[in-house]
């Protein structure tokens, strides 16, 4: 089974006063680490830690050989998990902190994973991949199977409107995110389907959601990757399916991905969200 790291920010008030900048409050973020924590270890997965707000850190993504301390915390588990606020620069991650150690941000420019433990890294923050430009996080797959983040903007709240249109009252729909991915995890899905049906399955707006993962050379086959053999479409939580083999940094040739998108019709001169699809499966060499 699988050893599982925890890390949820939902105030920013400390890089806010630092900065003074206005980064909102992550209403139910703690209730998402909640959630998916109950989901793992009532299927026997280990939590081996749980961090919130100021103890989550920069450092604990960063390469050791970079200053980080990723060997105790993300390179310490087999899947890690952080919430927090996130965009894309220059297409790499970027995730915020309310804690200086290093730096308020972290960047997956100094992430080098898998190269101790971690298979399986999962972000939920907006827009940590860039659709355009998914090679962009071809650096941090050492031994990492997969990178679940997302290409847009993520809805964390759900409002209630008065017959007015004024809002009388919102509360966050986290903890269905956090449970709909640990649920699908341990139930026989695929990572990447968990990560891309599971941040969908309870609410109704679309969670921009997308796959990063490693491939071995033989199934590029020229440009027509055999997606059967792919990583993508074989790997499974530990305990749960099979779960694909390590690809070491000199063996990794590249990387496939799969995001979900909306299905959008068109009525009377009006476009309509209607449902939700799979895009892709794509995938490129660096």
């Amino acid at each position: 089974m699988a050893n599982i790291g925890i890390e949820v920010i939902s105030t920013f008030e400390n890089v806010n006063k630092a900065r003074n900048s206005k980064n909102i409050e992550l209403v139910g973020m703690k209730q998402l680490g909640y959630s998916f924590a109950k989901r793992m270890l009532d299927n026997k997965h280990a939590i081996r830690f749980f961090k919130p707000d100021d103890q989550c850190e920069e450092i604990h993504l960063k390469d050791k050989s970079l200053n980080g301390s990723d060997d105790k915390y993300a390179e310490d588990v087999d899947l890690f998990i952080i919430g927090t606020h996130g965009y894309n620069k220059d297409s790499n991650a970027v995730i915020l902190y309310d804690t200086k150690k290093d730096d308020w941000e972290g960047n997956s420019n100094t992430w080098r994973l898998g190269n101790v433990k971690l298979k399986w890294l999962m972000i939920w923050g907006c827009s940590t991949i860039d659709l355009n430009q998914p090679l962009g996080v071809w650096n941090i797959f050492e031994n990492l199977h997969q990178f679940c983040g997302a290409y847009g903007n993520l809805t964390f709240m759900s409002m209630i409107a008065s017959s007015e249109g004024r809002v009388i009252s919102k509360s966050s729909n986290l903890h269905l995110f956090g449970d709909g991915v640990g649920e699908m995890l341990t139930d026989g899905h695929t990572v990447a389907d968990a990560w891309l049906w599971g941040m969908n399955h309870f609410v109704e707006t679309l969670q921009p959601g997308i796959v990063v993962c490693a491939e071995k050379k033989f199934t590029w086959n020229n440009g027509n990757p055999w997606w059967l053999f792919t990583t993508l479409n074989n790997d499974h939580l530990s305990g749960h399916g099979y779960t694909a083999d390590n690809i070491p940094k000199t063996d990794k040739y590249w990387l496939s991905y799969q995001w979900i998108e909306p299905v959008i019709t068109v009525s009377h001169g009006y476009q309509k969200t209607t449902g939700r699809r799979i895009g892709g499966p794509s995938g490129g060499r660096k």
